[in-house]
């Protein structure tokens, strides 16, 4: 295989202008195959500092296009009417039970900084809607895991630890 350059848009489609740092930063990619309808994605997160706007990247080409499906601060959720803001994303993890991934962001103690997202993309009309799922302490969290009807995750606070919650699928 060979390396080539990426075409890297914007949540609107537009060619991206990347920051001077943290464009791509991340600490986690899943080693599950990520597959909707059909296609292998790889969806993933900015573990970024410095961005303005913190951003969800995914490919379903294989890196021959990367593009923004959602940006924090610019982006609205589908069951919300203003933008959310975050610090930045700690992962993004699917579910491959209902082809959903869920985005866990963080770190600072309020409302407004840490939240679940899940997100559902569509093949033929390559787009995504994402919801909120929660805000707040409750849900700064690190990972997750979906094993049969639970979500697994890790909590990203001083008392730490690892809880189990059964998610119902609609």
């Amino acid at each position: 295989e060979t390396l080539h350059e990426s075409i890297v848009l914007d949540v609107h489609g537009n060619p991206y202008v990347p920051a001077t740092q943290d464009n791509f930063s991340t600490y986690h990619f899943t080693s599950l195959p990520q597959i909707v309808e059909g296609v292998e994605l790889v969806c993933w997160g900015a573990y970024a500092h410095s961005l303005p706007h913190k951003n969800i990247w995914y490919t379903s080409d294989k890196g021959k296009t990367v593009k923004i499906c959602f940006e924090f601060g610019v982006s609205i959720p589908n069951n919300r009417t203003s933008t959310i803001s975050t610090r930045h994303i700690h992962n993004v993890d699917f579910n491959p039970k209902d082809e959903t991934f869920w985005v866990q962001t963080g770190d600072e103690p309020t409302e407004t900084d840490s939240h679940w997202i899940r997100g559902k993309y569509s093949v033929i009309e390559d787009g995504w809607v994402w919801d909120v799922i929660g805000s707040g302490d409750n849900y700064k969290t690190a990972n997750m895991i979906f094993y049969n009807d639970y979500i697994y995750y890790s909590w990203d606070l001083a008392w730490g630890g690892v809880a189990r919650v059964r998610y119902e699928y609609v």
